[in-house]
């Protein structure tokens, strides 16, 4: 069996985890005080969260690096949609609060990168884009989705603490 081995350019930079830490607890302690229900389920629910906090990066460092992939392939709007939808289906049909745990904060940590990057580039890369213009992404049509993103964000997590 193959292990793994990890690109040498897979450097978290300890300002960005500190970062990525900090909004994932913030958000983990919020729904906790809001579930409030302290059992076995809010416990698997922080371990997911607490792995989805660098799911993505890691991920993305390893297709890259195996596919020599120049693009990325999780930071981008199309992933983000379809974790949005899969984030709705484990939420409301499976049970799963290690995988609600993960998901949601994987959707956060999207959130929170592309917010960071309209905010002092008043657009998005073009590796948020994919394959659009970079020009397709105007600042109304950009912070509009982000203001969507956002909505449906919150709109899961109502929807989990209700659960």
């Amino acid at each position: 069996m193959k292990g793994i081995i990890l690109p040498a350019n897979l450097i978290i930079k300890r300002e960005s985890l500190l970062t990525d830490f900090i909004t994932a607890l913030t958000f983990l302690v919020a729904v906790s005080i809001f579930w409030w229900r302290f059992d076995i389920n809010l416990l698997f629910f922080w371990v997911g969260g607490l792995l989805g906090v660098k799911f993505l990066d890691l991920a993305e460092n390893i297709f890259r690096h195996d596919l020599k992939l120049s693009r990325p392939v999780f930071h981008t709007l199309f992933f983000q949609i379809i974790l949005i939808i899969l984030s709705f289906y484990v939420i409301s049909s499976s049970g799963n609060y290690f995988g609600a745990g993960l998901v949601m904060v994987m959707n956060l940590q999207l959130l929170k990168d592309q917010t960071a990057e309209f905010i002092v580039n008043k657009t998005l890369s073009e590796g948020w884009l994919l394959y659009l213009k970079k020009e397709d992404g105007t600042f109304q049509k950009t912070r509009n989705y982000l203001i969507l993103i956002l909505l449906s964000f919150l709109t899961l997590t109502v929807f989990l603490i209700r659960q």
